[in-house]
């Protein structure tokens, strides 16, 4: 009489044991950033959704305030308002420090567009007009 060993249960561990390994070096080597902006293109495109929804308060901005900044501030005030009762929303618009122009034209302080660009990378959009961001430049005043 002979009995069968099984050894299904080892092998399932060995398998979870090896995934789990891979998964926790390959997890450094992945930007969250822009692997978030790949999960989001990808689902507007499958959803036929445009790439991107200008924000109609902050087109309506003036050209020499920084988008970016303005946005920050905006969900910062308004996460502090919803923690603190009674305390006023306000989200002071400024001028963009450091001016960097894109290739639409418009106006961003140069850390927050570059940062943009590389969690973005290909897909960076304006946004007061939606183009794609492409390359920028020093915005200089004479």
């Amino acid at each position: 009489m002979s009995h069968g060993v099984s050894f299904e249960f080892l092998n399932r561990q060995l398998v979870w044991h090896a995934f789990t390994e891979f998964v926790m070096f390959a997890l450094p080597l992945v930007n969250p950033a822009r692997a978030r902006a790949w999960v989001v293109r990808n689902t507007r495109r499958a959803l036929g959704l445009s790439a991107i929804a200008v924000d109609p308060e902050a087109k309506a901005l003036p050209e020499h305030v920084c988008i970016i900044c303005f946005v920050a501030a905006r969900d910062t005030v308004a996460a502090a308002v919803s923690d603190t009762p009674g305390l006023v929303e306000s989200a002071e618009p400024s001028s963009a420090v450091n001016p960097y122009i894109t290739n639409c034209g418009h106006r961003y302080c140069y850390v927050c567009i570059q940062s943009r660009m590389m969690a973005e990378a290909d897909e960076c959009v304006c946004l007061r007009c939606g183009d794609k961001v492409v390359h920028i430049h020093q915005h200089v005043e004479f």
